[in-house]
């Protein structure tokens, strides 16, 4: 998949999300409809979206669902108010 097509698709997923969220939840709603983008590209797509001012960090961690993750902490984001 091209990379315009992925993040597009992750920024609208981005954009549905309410309340507090972490990329995971984002990442495993395109999981569900067959995008999977390399794994490491999810960082940069977050550091943007935080620049962007399309989400923002609220200064929580929460753990990780995916068994692959082993439970390690993430950010917790929201859209700003």
């Amino acid at each position: 998949m091209a990379s315009a097509d992925w993040t597009a698709a992750a920024m609208i997923e981005t954009l549905a999300m309410t309340g507090e969220f972490i990329a995971e939840d984002v990442r495993m709603a395109l999981a569900t409809r067959g995008i999977v983008p390399h794994p490491n590209a999810w960082g940069a797509f977050f550091n943007h979206a935080q620049l962007a001012g399309v989400i923002e960090a609220t200064g929580e961690w929460k753990a990780m669902r995916s068994p692959r993750s082993h439970r390690r902490k993430t950010q917790v984001y929201r859209r700003p108010a």
